[in-house]
């Protein structure tokens, strides 16, 4: 389940086509997450050709579906202060602020698949290998998962 927080979004902005690629930036708030913004802003959006081809932006984070509406609105504050970060830094491209409800692995594949996302960027949490196969990790889950490439940020 997905909650689309974007003000005002054209959905003709968002239809899939070859002058355009719709990268998606799952963030939380940690050191992880903003390597993977910053590693968007440097290596996807600022390195792109406009006139070539076109980034659309859309970060996404999840919450746990039992959660509060104290943590929606911490979450909300999250995903415009990436957006905010984004207008100050001069990058205008078309930009989707969303907030998904469940588990982050599924909730972010079933976005990203659904909404014809080109790339995801996500960071990793550094767990070891024994955490990993216990816990399981959302990176690697949305690796198999996810039609898209995929970039981890570390």
């Amino acid at each position: 389940m997905h909650e689309e927080l974007t003000e005002t979004i054209n959905p003709a902005e968002w239809v899939k086509d070859l002058n355009s690629r719709i990268i998606a930036v799952a963030v939380d708030g940690s050191d992880h997450g903003d390597r993977a913004y910053y590693w968007c802003l440097q290596n996807l959006i600022k390195s792109t050709d406009a006139s070539v081809l076109k980034p659309k932006l859309i970060f996404l984070t999840c919450r746990s579906q039992h959660s509060d509406e104290v943590a929606r609105v911490e979450a909300l504050a999250l995903l415009r202060s990436y957006a905010s970060l984004t207008k100050t830094a001069g990058i205008n491209v078309p930009t989707r602020i969303v907030l998904l409800k469940g588990e982050v692995k599924r909730e972010i594949s079933d976005f990203v698949d659904t909404n014809h996302v080109d790339v995801l960027v996500l960071g990793s949490r550094g767990l070891t290998n024994i955490k990993r196969a216990l816990l399981g990790s959302t990176s690697d889950y949305v690796s198999k998962h996810c039609a898209c490439t995929i970039v981890i940020a570390k």
